[in-house]
């Protein structure tokens, strides 16, 4: 049974499910992060298929603040936005109110493209519009347990959102994250909350509060502390050297938490979502999930805190490019937006369906690696699976799809004078045209020198390794040329024979035509090259070389 099936299969008896994801847009969204939509968009559509009542949302979380600069915006016009929330950042283009609604929309375009349509909520309208307020509320008042929450699960020198660790280390002398660092670097597999002890003295401090407020005189929320909380307001500092990546203002006052004021740090933010949207299914890739993790700490928040049951959880493995896991808030890696145009989007959901969720996908453009996932994807085609089935953006369709091999059609488009539409004349006419697209993209960039040929106007010098056996062989080859009327499978057979009439192997065969037309030992298939082009220039080549 398929892995999001199974997921069906158990909450199936538990009623209307609720399924969610999120993301911060802090620049291009790069395609890592499409695998949790598709991996919840599976969970979704299982769901559906077993009857059960299901929704889908997926929350762009735009009230964060900018903590890295993307290397791709200008860095002197966006370096004075560091610390401000991402949605009071002006947009880097047309068609949208501010940063985050810009990077937010355009990887929404993506997962649409997809077949993957949650409805959107934007974190900022949740705070904004008091959703929030009530969970705000529940944990002021109880800040003290939710910072011995913090400090069972400690593993790391530093929490991985919001600034929140780097906030804590702040709170405490002035070495201590130096020293934590060090301690990490010098010691594999230390606990942090203990060699935080050792070194700080303390946890975090009583004077920690699970919020920060965006600065009524600077606008940033990357750069404040609460230290007091009155059951009203919160009293807070912009603090200058609160986290490296921003500087606070130096202001100090005193604000009511509720309508859009601040935030909470992501980890307990992350539990009132799933309270405030009733969340009944939710996923993060291996990072989160970790033992100890951010996972862990939400779901703590969520149950002892909130009262509210821990959504069901599915890890997820990362999605790599070339073995390396990418940051849209550095700008490292492929955008989502970037991979689309290289895969059409049935093979691109593909990618991703047919790797199970706890196994990471390695994928590099490069290579055969792109022909080799169309040959998979038409291979399940034939069988119908559910794997196939998932792929789609669609319905799968009722009648059979003839699909023209990829691999073919990039040796075809590269022969002079070869209509490929009519090198496949079983083949769907849509799908067709569309490997033909996608076939130029991956020869443009992404094929290995040795597919890609193009015939010499001239003898290249490599027909001089020609051994006599193989000029023979040529010899003779000139003699089926000069035969018309035959088909290109009639011709192709032809040379096969004629290879093994001479004791030679295919490859000491073929690689002759090859070198004698292109310089290199292979390529297409040789019968339909050889009848791509103009019969008076090959037996002059053909002359030449023997």
């Amino acid at each position: 049974m398929f892995w999001a099936d199974k997921i069906a299969s158990e909450l199936k008896s538990q009623g209307p499910q609720w399924v969610d994801d999120m993301k911060t847009p802090s620049g291009q969204i790069h395609v890592g992060a499409l695998r949790g939509v598709i991996i919840h968009d599976l969970v979704y559509r299982a769901l559906l298929d077993f009857g059960i009542k299901a929704k889908y949302t997926y929350v762009f979380d735009d009230h964060d603040p900018m903590d890295s600069l993307p290397v791709y915006l200008p860095q002197e016009k966006y370096k004075k936005f560091m610390g401000f929330p991402l949605n009071k950042i002006p947009s880097p283009g047309k068609g949208a109110k501010n940063f985050a609604e810009f990077y937010a929309l355009e990887f929404k375009e993506v997962f649409n493209k997809l077949g993957s349509t949650p409805e959107i909520i934007w974190a900022s309208e949740l705070y904004k519009s008091g959703k929030m307020d009530e969970g705000i509320k529940i944990c002021l008042d109880n800040a003290s347990k939710i910072r011995e929450i913090y400090n069972r699960f400690a593993r790391t020198p530093h929490f991985n959102a919001g600034g929140e660790g780097k906030a804590r280390f702040q709170a405490s002398p002035q070495n201590a994250g130096k020293a934590v660092e060090s301690l990490r670097k010098k010691t594999p597999h230390f606990q942090c909350g203990e060699a935080y002890k050792k070194i700080a003295g303390a946890d975090l401090p009583p004077d920690w509060f699970p919020f920060s407020v965006i600065c009524e005189k600077c606008g940033k929320v990357g750069t404040t502390k609460v230290y007091a909380w009155d059951k009203k307001k919160v009293s807070y500092r912009c603090l200058p050297n609160l986290v490296e990546w921003a500087k606070g203002c130096g202001y100090e006052g005193k604000i009511s938490p509720y309508g859009g004021t601040g935030k909470l740090p992501w980890k307990v933010e992350w539990a009132v979502k799933w309270q405030v949207i009733g969340v009944t299914v939710e996923g993060a890739g291996k990072d989160h999930m970790s033992k100890g993790g951010s996972h862990d700490i939400a779901s703590a928040v969520c149950q002892e805190i909130l009262g509210y049951k821990t959504p069901y959880p599915v890890p997820y493995e990362f999605f790599l490019i070339g073995g390396r896991k990418m940051s849209s808030s550095k700008g490292l890696g492929s955008s989502a937006s970037e991979v689309t145009e290289i895969l059409p989007p049935e093979l691109l959901r593909f990618l991703m369906v047919r790797v199970p969720i706890e196994r990471a996908i390695d994928f590099d453009p490069g290579g055969m690696t792109i022909p080799d996932l169309f040959d998979e994807y038409d291979r399940c085609a034939k069988d119908k699976r559910r794997v196939f089935e998932l792929s789609q953006v669609g319905k799968i369709s009722e009648k059979e799809i003839k699909f023209p091999r990829f691999r073919d059609v990039a040796s075809f488009i590269q022969m002079p004078g070869v209509d490929v539409k009519k090198q496949f004349p079983d083949a769907d006419k849509k799908v067709l045209e569309e490997r033909i697209k996608y076939a130029k993209i991956w020869l443009d960039g992404y094929a290995p020198k040795e597919f890609i040929f193009k015939v010499a106007e001239k003898l290249p010098k490599e027909a001089k390794k020609l051994s006599p056996e193989q000029k023979n062989y040529l010899s003779e080859v000139l003699q089926l040329i000069e035969v018309k009327g035959q088909t290109p499978e009639e011709f192709q057979e032809a040379l096969y024979n004629l290879a093994k009439e001479k004791k030679l192997s295919s490859s000491e065969a073929f690689s002759a035509i090859y070198l004698i037309l292109t310089g290199k030992t292979s390529g297409p298939k040789a019968a339909w090259l050889l009848l791509s082009l103009d019969r008076n220039f090959l037996i002059k080549r053909f002359k030449e070389a023997v």
